[in-house]
């Protein structure tokens, strides 16, 4: 016995098929057994069943004993009997094979399951069909993994509709391989003008071109991850300028290659025009400010000057004394040494002018490497003369190891000095018998260095604390409020960030952070 389907011709029978299942050839019955679909043959005339398999048996929840000499209505609901019954009378009455691609049907053991059957009637030698022979897939498994493919890919399709980020999907050689709504919007192309073309000659600006497709050709080839976050310009078909926020990952193909890159952008430009035009007001408002602040330092600098000048006038006084009364040149120290003394304390007299005139300057100031220990050190210096205050020390705790800031010299002693000035003021107004006023630099993890001043007197108050670098902020009785807030100013531009604290005891620290330098 032989049956053979080709298409939907079906040979006949080289031989009349016995009408009992007892009678099928052992070695037919044993391949039927061992397929994993199920198998099953009903009689042409009354639809029974009269063969099937174990996969059929475990798939329905019936067993052979209860399902043969039966038909579909004995356990099936009716409308899924009716749609079977009609199935087959198809079959056995064309005489040809039917597919049917899907068909539902309710099992005993695992409830709604779809299938993929196959049915084909089985002709005699006289013509007649005899049996029909039926084979079904559990297609179940499969056709919720495409049931869900498609919602996953029916949200994608919603959620690149709807999202006010732009995406785009690139493909190995930088061509446009998907774009959003959103995207052609911003970029001002329809969806069949910016498809396929290059990005980077496209849209990115000629002086970002190089490099930002240097980077990607790194990321396409393996050689770097993608940023997941970067930010960059680009230009719409008028030209103009769009700031973006991009987050971007990596397409793979079905081999695990890279494929192209998938990135969503948001649109900042106008976050990005805020923030220059607050830039540029707080640097306009910090000249402003500074200018006011002339009354507040005329005092401080007018106090730092009057120091060297007295002592310029007593090295004179005493050089004059000495040339006029020749007795008195043996004495301990020389004329020449007394007039370079008077020299040095009229040069440390003219760099205060300097300095209260770089202040004054509107605009940034030249940067340029400096040693963070040194410069603290010469802001100490500077403030050299309070020193001699018998209760006044200052320590210097320096573990910058080196590192340098690109800075300007100017400003961060001024900033410096500003810290300096309000510990001593905290001190005096505290009256401690001894004030103590600590400088320390320290390397922070993140590429930073911190340079810290604490001091010993009465702390900041809770009431200011939270708004000490605000303008007009201040505890001083004459005091404008405007030096720390300057302060803050001149450090964020630097790149930096300032702070104050209290210590646990006594005292408040103040504190800067600066990204360190390499050449």
């Amino acid at each position: 016995m032989s049956i053979i389907h080709s298409g939907k011709e079906i040979r006949r029978l080289e031989a009349d098929l016995p009408e009992t299942p007892e009678s099928i050839g052992d070695h037919l019955v044993s391949i039927l057994e061992n397929i994993p679909d199920m198998v099953f043959i009903k009689d042409a005339q009354h639809l029974r069943f009269v063969f099937i398999n174990q996969a059929g048996e475990e798939l329905l929840g019936i067993p052979a004993s209860e399902l043969l000499g039966r038909n579909d209505y004995d356990f099936f609901p009716e409308a899924q009997a009716d749609f079977f019954t009609r199935k087959d009378r198809d079959v056995l009455g064309s005489g040809t094979a039917l597919d049917i691609a899907e068909e539902e049907i309710n099992t005993k053991s695992r409830g709604m399951r779809t299938l993929h059957t196959k049915k084909v009637p089985i002709i005699d030698n006289k013509g007649k069909a005899i049996f029909l022979l039926g084979v079904s897939e559990d297609i179940t498994r499969r056709k919720q993994a495409e049931t869900a493919a498609i919602h996953e890919n029916e949200r994608a399709e919603l959620y690149l509709h709807i999202s006010r980020a732009m995406i785009i999907g690139l493909d190995c050689k930088g061509n446009v391989s998907l774009i959003n709504p959103r995207g052609c919007e911003i970029l001002g192309y329809t969806e069949e003008q910016i498809m396929g073309k290059n990005w980077f000659e496209t849209v990115l600006p000629e002086t970002e071109r190089s490099t930002v497709q240097a980077v990607f050709r790194q990321v396409i080839s393996g050689e770097t991850v993608p940023l997941t976050y970067f930010e960059n310009e680009i230009l719409d078909s008028n030209g103009n300028i769009h700031y973006i926020a991009w987050n971007n990952t990596i397409q793979k193909n079905a081999d695990g290659e890279i494929a192209g890159t998938l990135s969503s952008g948001l649109d900042i430009t106008e976050r990005r025009q805020a923030e220059e035009k607050a830039r540029l007001h707080q640097r306009e408002l910090a000249r402003v400010m500074r200018m006011s602040a002339v009354g507040e330092m005329a005092s401080e600098l007018a106090h730092e000057i009057n120091q060297p000048l007295n002592a310029v006038t007593s090295y004179c006084e005493a050089a004059l004394a000495r040339i006029e009364n020749p007795s008195l040149s043996s004495a301990a120290i020389s004329t020449s040494e007394i007039l370079r003394r008077a020299i040095a304390q009229a040069r440390r007299a003219s760099d205060v002018i300097q300095h209260l005139r770089h202040f004054l300057k509107k605009g940034d100031l030249p940067k340029k490497p400096l040693d963070a220990d040194q410069l603290v050190r010469n802001a100490t210096r500077f403030f050299g003369w309070e020193m001699q205050s018998p209760d006044l020390h200052i320590e210097l705790l320096l573990r910058g190891q080196g590192s340098k800031i690109l800075a300007c010299e100017i400003q961060l002693e001024q900033v410096l000095l500003n810290l300096l000035l309000n510990g001593r003021d905290a001190i005096r107004h505290f009256k401690a018998k001894e004030g103590h006023l600590i400088f320390k630099t320290r390397i922070l993890p993140n590429n930073l260095i911190e340079i810290s001043l604490s001091d010993n007197g009465p702390g900041i108050s809770d009431a200011i604390l939270g708004k000490i670098f605000e303008p007009f902020q201040t505890t001083k009785e004459n005091g404008m409020g405007i030096g720390l807030s300057i302060s803050r100013s001149i450090i964020e531009n630097h790149g930096g960030h300032i702070w104050a604290a209290n210590l646990p005891h006594e005292g408040a620290v103040f504190g800067l952070t600066l990204p360190i330098y390499h050449d």
